[in-house]
C-alpha cells in the first residue's frame, strides 16, 4: 500500500477510543440485554475483541511489518 493510504487505514485506531471513552456515556445502561450481558458490559467486550481485530488489521496493511525488509 502506498503511504497515503495507509494514513487512511491508521484512522481505524481511533475508533476504539472513541467507542470506550465519548460514547460509553451514551451506552451507560444496565438494560437492554445482549446476549444475556447488559449493554455497557457487552460494549466493553465487543470493543476489546473490535480494538484487537482493528489492531491486527493496521499491522497486517503496514508495510514496515512486511517480511525481507529486515
Amino acid at each position: 500500500m502506498r503511504g497515503e493510504d495507509m494514513k487512511k487505514i491508521y484512522w481505524l485506531a481511533v475508533l476504539p477510543y472513541l467507542a470506550f471513552l465519548p460514547l460509553m456515556a451514551v451506552v451507560n445502561k444496565t438494560e437492554p440485554y445482549v446476549l444475556g450481558f447488559p449493554l455497557i458490559f457487552f460494549w466493553l467486550i465487543f470493543w476489546a475483541c473490535a480494538g484487537s481485530a482493528i489492531m491486527f488489521t493496521i499491522y497486517h496493511f503496514d508495510p514496515i511489518n512486511k517480511d525481507g525488509d529486515r
